[in-house]
């Protein structure tokens, strides 16, 4: 997993959101925001189902500063950007790298999170890690 530039991602304009916050007829109306789980403690799923955690708090903060009444729903991971796009959402909190390619399709915030990548293995496999000493083993990553 490389999490170099986790950031909250906004894919709408600027004016769109200053159009939504400013509009009290618009501002009433529920707008839907994602956030991606199970990914404790960012967001995760109680018993009923509804989604919490601190992308949520984020999601809800972002909302309050708007004046918007949001309901944060949770989507796979690969449906965020494709949610945003086709206007099913209308922004995403989640942990995703701003790559160039993700730039060309959605607008980015700052990064509100900073997660560092570890290897993990079975204790006293090894000393000091390098490429050749992974070479031709099984490495498991998380897609996104």
């Amino acid at each position: 997993m490389k999490f170099a530039r986790l950031s909250v991602f906004v894919a709408v304009f600027a004016l769109v959101f200053q159009a939504l916050a400013f509009s009290s007829s618009v501002a009433a109306q529920p707008v839907s925001v994602a956030v991606s789980g199970p990914y404790p403690p960012f967001a995760e799923l109680d018993e009923s189902g509804k989604v919490y955690g601190f992308d949520v708090d984020i999601a809800e903060a972002v909302c309050k500063e708007l004046g918007l009444t949001c309901e944060v729903i949770n989507l796979d991971f690969d449906d965020l950007i494709p949610a945003i796009r086709e206007g099913r959402i209308l922004f995403a909190v989640a942990g995703m790298g701003a790559s160039p390619e993700r730039v060309e399709l959605v607008d980015f915030t700052e990064r509100y999170y900073r997660s560092v990548s570890i290897f993990i293995e079975r204790k006293g496999t090894f000393t000091d890690l390098t490429t050749e000493d992974i070479k031709g083993k099984r490495v498991g990553a998380q897609t996104g």
